[in-house]
């Protein structure tokens, strides 16, 4: 049996034996009545930069969502710059409203609801009393206070330092291993 592919230039699908053609070829050539493929891409698969004109198929950058397609040359040179200083100037001016995204996504309060019950626990950690002045020189600790949930429910008890809400949940929010650790407390003191 002889070569099974296509034999359109180019093409490396496989065709039936009983025709010379692919069915994409096929249909092709039935649809737009092309008689002769020439040697060279068709004028209409070529990608074309405005700066550059035609590129080769490992010169186009296709950006992640698939839309847009860019030469790579072009690409490169309309690059932003990183720049350390602007990106932290926008952090700290959007932080606030980050903040309150977040927690609408997550817990359904607005930044104000979250402030407010701050303020109710004296702007301290619910089971410690720790500031947060005090949190938030703590080395690795977040500059906010976590926001205690319960998992089941989704209610909200309170607001916890770092420390604190890393605790309770490595006890799973579970009481009877809570007691059992200030009884082991109790006992080896």
């Amino acid at each position: 049996m002889s070569n099974l592919f296509c034999n359109a230039p180019f093409c490396q699908n496989t065709r039936n034996p009983n025709h010379a053609w692919c069915s994409t070829h096929r249909w092709e050539r039935e649809k737009y009545k092309i008689k002769v493929y020439k040697e060279v891409l068709p004028y209409w698969c070529l990608k074309k930069c405005s700066v550059h004109g035609f590129l080769k198929s490992n010169e186009v950058y296709v950006y992640p969502n698939k839309k847009h397609k860019v030469c790579l040359q072009c690409r490169e040179a309309n690059r932003p710059i990183y720049d350390p200083i602007k990106g932290k100037e926008y952090n700290d001016r959007h932080s606030d409203r980050r903040k309150d995204r977040r927690l609408k996504k997550r817990y359904k309060i607005s930044i104000d609801a979250f402030q407010a019950l701050l303020s109710h626990q004296n702007n301290s950690c619910a089971l410690c009393n720790i500031s947060i002045e005090d949190h938030q020189k703590r080395k690795g600790s977040n500059h906010w206070f976590a926001v205690d949930h319960c998992h089941i429910t989704g209610k909200i008890r309170g607001l916890l330092c770092i420390k604190c809400n890393m605790g309770l949940g490595y006890f799973n929010d579970d009481i009877k291993l809570l007691k059992k650790v200030i009884k082991y407390i109790g006992l080896n003191k």
